[in-house]
């Protein structure tokens, strides 16, 4: 239940960026289409309402986004260690002489819990952000201009090339970087 929330909440808050776009082009639209003050301030002052529903709609959403996966992946890291800690305690006490020692064991469940939980937590709900916020912006653009679209569709591969090549850099640098601290 909570990963379905979060989930209808994580889209919700990625087509918010997407609607804010449209909703500056009609502030825009409202102070070149009327030509007499108060048409322009009633016309400003809808947009603006617009925005704080906007406001409000995205801030809720991404409360619930943050809590629910953050809650469901606090709850499914604590099965995790449940279930690690019942295998560990069927084993025989060779095994632990054998094969590995009690600080390993207490290390392992520690820490690899925790990065479990990072990755079954509130990443997932930003990932599912992130792809609402970029399928959402296509949408609207196909549907406010589609040929301007497909023009701008011809350069995503130079980005993710350029991206490729910049994080291939970065890490590269940061190496270098760890290898000169390390003396």
């Amino acid at each position: 239940m909570l990963m379905a929330v979060g989930i209808i909440a994580a889209v919700a808050n990625g087509l918010s960026l997407p609607f804010m776009t449209l909703l500056f082009g009609d502030i825009t639209n409202a102070f070149g289409q009327n030509q007499s003050n108060n048409h322009i301030v009633h016309a400003v002052s809808k947009v603006a309402l617009k925005f704080v529903y906007l406001a409000l709609g995205s801030g809720l959403a991404s409360f619930l986004q943050m809590s629910c996966w953050m809650v469901s992946g606090e709850r499914q890291a604590a099965r995790i260690r449940n279930l690690y800690l019942q295998a560990i305690l069927r084993q025989d006490v060779a095994f632990f002489d054998k094969e590995t020692n009690t600080g390993e064991v207490v290390g392992r469940m520690s820490g690899d819990t925790v990065l479990m939980q990072d990755a079954m937590g509130e990443k997932v709900g930003k990932f599912i952000q992130l792809v609402s916020t970029f399928l959402g912006g296509f949408v609207i653009a196909f549907i406010k201009g589609w040929l301007l679209t497909l023009v701008m569709l011809s350069s995503i591969p130079l980005l993710v090339l350029s991206g490729g090549i910049m994080s291939v850099v970065v890490a590269k640098m940061a190496s270098r970087v760890l290898e000169c601290l390390e003396f």
